[in-house]
């Protein structure tokens, strides 16, 4: 039903059951994960009335599972890409029953996909909660920023271009104004369609 992908890594189906809502997957050689993608690999979509959060868990060797939730995936979004190279230590409030195996591998770190199948209404808080908790760290906001002006700089310089009307002869480029407005137009349709667009750029 699930599938996974990272960089340098083959595709992975094979999540393994722990009940009739939650599933699982473990990554050896986890140390250099960066970005993940988790989807529905298209043979069984989810139930009616049903979507799923997925989690993250990355812990060294012999620690006990602790899950941090990254997002959700559903039939209308059947896949979504994660940046993951900043989880390190969570909460142990985090943890959600049915999802912890005690195997141990011999890496560095452990890291485990977890899916709970839950209602569409229950996943849809949970984002909009994980959303917002987001958008008030300051750390967040920081690379939001960031990257919003670094998208805005290369997308209108591609744009510049020197005036001939222009007396002063010194070597300053000019940005049409229809630049700017298209790039406004962009980014809001970018956001609008996958708030976190940014984070995978």
């Amino acid at each position: 039903m699930f599938g996974f992908l990272a960089s340098g890594k083959l595709v992975r189906t094979d999540f393994a059951q722990i009940d009739e809502t939650h599933f699982t997957l473990t990554i050896c050689d986890a140390d250099n994960l960066n970005h993940i993608a988790v989807f529905l690999t298209g043979i069984t979509p989810f139930p009616d009335g049903t979507a799923g959060l997925v989690y993250f868990s990355w812990s060294e060797a012999g620690i006990k599972d602790e899950w941090q939730l990254l997002g959700s995936i559903s039939n209308l979004k059947p896949s979504a890409i994660f940046r993951v190279s900043h989880v390190r230590k969570v909460d142990s409030g985090n943890n959600i029953n049915g999802l912890s195996l005690k195997e141990e591998i011999p890496s560095k770190y452990i890291a485990k996909i977890g899916i709970s199948i839950e209602p569409v209404e229950l996943v849809e808080q949970q984002s909009l909660d994980l959303q917002n908790k987001s958008l008030n760290n300051p750390s967040v906001s920081a690379e939001f920023g960031k990257k919003m002006l670094l998208n805005f700089f290369e997308y209108v310089s591609s744009f510049a271009m020197q005036s001939s009307e222009i007396a002063d002869k010194a070597s300053n480029s000019y940005i049409p104004f229809s630049a700017l407005e298209n790039w406004y137009r962009n980014f809001e349709r970018k956001l609008t369609l996958n708030p976190n667009f940014w984070k995978s750029s």
